[in-house]
């Protein structure tokens, strides 16, 4: 099969990691993080924030690219792998710290400055 409707799905996946899901980690880094303070491993997730750029990056650095088909698809799956894990982290383990240890005034806070 040609590659370039494969190659047209992976640029729409490109916009939607440097618009719709950069949007929300930077939402965590400006709003979340700092009113959470050294209370959860916002480390962590911050550490994960830079490596998708980083991936979304060397992704399309690599869709500009001549024959590139395996570095797309081998940056597409690590892209896939950092998600999947750190989806699971911030359902199972941030987001419960941040609604137990923030309570209602807390995540009332953390609202106010995704406002600004």
């Amino acid at each position: 099969a040609p590659p370039e409707p494969h190659l047209a799905t992976v640029r729409e996946v490109l916009t939607i990691l440097t618009t719709a899901v950069r949007a929300h980690n930077e939402s965590e880094e400006a709003a979340l993080f700092p009113v959470l303070a050294d209370q959860a491993p916002s480390v962590v997730f911050v550490e994960e924030h830079r490596e998708l750029r980083a991936l979304e990056q060397r992704l399309a650095q690599a869709l500009e690219a001549p024959q590139s088909e395996r570095a797309i698809a081998a940056t597409a799956l690590a892209i896939v792998e950092l998600l999947r894990a750190h989806i699971t982290r911030e359902d199972e383990v941030l987001f419960p710290m941040a609604r137990a240890l923030l309570g209602a005034e807390g995540l009332a806070a953390v609202a106010r400055r995704l406002d600004r």
